[in-house]
């Protein structure tokens, strides 16, 4: 028992402090902009403003994932933060993981929101929903392009690595209909402009200059 004590504690993975302050951060950033835009609501619109809030944590995570996923791919060492292909990857699945807890936060309080005009229906079926049923629709399409990405990671073992890739590369299909299912979806998307657009010119930049390292790699 007195070894135990001894012994000096553990230092946490990069993986865990990395996915845990980027957790922090989409939350605050979510709460943030929402906040900015809205202001003080009444508590009968509570479960439209935590949607809100967790659609645009959701994003901000997803947004990462998709930078992580490029960076993974173009096999960036990423050296200047420590950061091994090992770190990349666990960070990777720590970020999917509580992003799709983040996600399930969002279509659960719109679902239950009669304001927002979504129901539980509407988030399933594409336009069935009574609020902007074409933006709402792509937001489900963008979860069930989630679930296919997601079961074909979680599969990855099962299955034949080309076909693994070639699923999991809808993940920028996904990213790129969440955004316009955010952008289209929020009534408040004026104010939230520079971050949407923030986001988009950063991924596409990422995605150009990894498809450069590839390209230099098979050089």
């Amino acid at each position: 028992m007195a070894s135990n004590l001894s012994q000096p504690p553990r230092e946490p993975k990069p993986a865990t402090v990395l996915a845990s302050s980027a957790l922090v951060a989409a939350i605050a950033i979510g709460y943030a902009f929402e906040r900015t835009v809205i202001g003080a609501l009444p508590l009968k619109y509570l479960p439209w403003e935590l949607g809100r809030i967790f659609g645009i944590a959701t994003l901000i995570i997803l947004w990462v994932l998709t930078n992580l996923g490029f960076l993974a791919r173009a096999r960036v060492p990423l050296y200047r933060s420590g950061l091994s292909q090992l770190t990349l990857l666990r960070l990777h699945r720590i970020l999917a993981a509580v992003g799709g807890s983040f996600l399930v936060v969002h279509l659960f309080t719109l679902a239950i929101d009669s304001y927002a005009g979504v129901g539980f229906v509407g988030i399933f079926v594409p336009f069935s929903a009574t609020y902007r049923p074409l933006a709402v629709a792509i937001g489900t399409a963008a979860l069930y392009l989630g679930l296919t990405v997601g079961g074909s990671a979680a599969l990855s073992g099962l299955l034949v690595g080309p076909r693994w890739l070639s699923i999991h590369r809808l993940a920028i299909v996904m990213f790129l209909a969440a955004w316009i299912h955010g952008v289209t979806a929020g009534t408040d998307t004026p104010a939230l402009l520079p971050l949407y657009i923030a986001i988009l010119a950063e991924t596409v930049a990422t995605a150009l200059l990894t498809s450069r390292r590839r390209e230099v790699q098979r050089a």
